[in-house]
């Protein structure tokens, strides 16, 4: 007769209490694993997306622009060489300084051979116009493409050259893509008239360049998040790919090109005090409609008197100016016309 009838059962539950530890223990290691694996992978979508190899436009395209004077000028990191084309305005009277800020992966190019009628329009309305690559595009140099998270230096650094060429400043920053996020960064970092000099930034303060030396904008599919542009470039078909890298490669993005700027781009736009004239493909191909509307709406609910939106009502993305050229024009030159006069046009009544 066994004297200790419970025996077997503690050495039983003995026994499970050794194996659950071991069970937790793998449970933890496994997910450990999991998660380094995760983010490895993430780190790596996001490295792949920032150094994807930049194509240099075709020669022809030179051959297609009107006359330019060739230029070369550092980033605001002053190591950065950026390439761009200086197109002085063919009218009796200047009327502004574009500066076109391509999406990731493009150019100055944008539109392709188009793009040169883009330019013969502005120039002969009487509007300089700087196209340039910015880092890591075209013939610029860079190690990455950051979706506006560091072009916004490029941008700055263009307005400095533009007005070293022309000895004029009244820039009109005209963005498309992820060239709206480098715009506004842009005027976000740029310092008030009034700023104290302690609060200028040391990289801007021998520019002596400040957000009233920008007259307004066109935003060509303008994002409420510049994390957005990165999303569109992402698959969207498995688990993964729908609810870990949208979530958390544009984080890694942001963090491979080492800034600290805000993806927020409504915060940005519903300050700007200044005319801003927005155009997108309806319906974009490639983003979520839900992203540009809001910003949209918002942008008009604050500022409608100064807010013009058009839309390109074909399908497409960045491709309004080449699928209906005259129609983008006409939009575009009664934007210009309204806010931007030509001198000549200007009424002066009576006394």
């Amino acid at each position: 007769m066994n004297s200790y009838p419970n025996l077997a059962k503690f050495q039983k539950d003995k026994k499970k209490f050794k194996i659950l530890p071991i069970i937790i223990a793998l449970f933890l290691i496994a997910s450990l694993v999991t998660v380094i694996l995760t983010a490895t992978k993430v780190y790596k979508q996001a490295n792949e997306l920032v150094r994807v190899p930049s194509d240099p436009f075709p020669d022809v395209a030179e051959n297609t622009m009107p006359v330019y004077t060739e230029t070369i000028f550092k980033s605001l990191d002053n190591l950065t060489t950026l390439s761009g084309w200086y197109f002085s305005h063919k009218a009796e009277d200047f009327r502004g300084n574009i500066i076109l800020v391509h999406h990731n992966h493009a150019d100055r190019v944008q539109f392709g051979l188009d793009t040169a009628d883009l330019f013969s329009d502005l120039i002969q309305s009487g509007f300089n116009i700087l196209a340039f690559d910015l880092r890591h595009s075209g013939r610029s140099q860079g190690e990455i493409s950051s979706y506006g998270f560091s072009e916004y230096e490029d941008v700055i650094a263009a307005m400095n050259t533009m007005r070293n060429i022309s000895g004029k400043t009244d820039f009109i920053l005209f963005g498309v893509g992820t060239g709206t996020v480098a715009s506004l960064l842009a005027w976000d970092y740029l310092p008030d008239k009034d700023a104290a000099v302690n609060e200028i930034p040391a990289n801007i303060k021998e520019m002596d360049l400040t957000r009233d030396d920008i007259i307004g904008f066109i935003l060509d599919t303008p994002t409420a998040s510049a994390n957005d542009y990165v999303r569109a470039d992402l698959p969207n078909q498995s688990f993964y790919d729908k609810h870990i890298a949208r979530r958390f490669v544009p984080a890694a993005v942001k963090a491979t090109s080492g800034s600290n700027r805000d993806a927020n781009m409504i915060s940005i736009i519903t300050k700007i005090q200044l005319p801003i004239l927005i155009t997108r493909n309806l319906p974009d191909t490639k983003l979520e409609s839900s992203s540009i509307d809001t910003l949209i709406d918002e942008r008009l609910r604050l500022h409608p008197d100064t807010t013009k939106v058009f839309e390109i009502a074909e399908p497409g993305h960045l491709e309004g100016f080449n699928l209906q050229s005259m129609e983008y024009l006409t939009n575009l030159n009664r934007f210009l016309d309204v806010w931007y006069p030509n001198p000549k046009n200007i009424e002066i009544p009576d006394d």
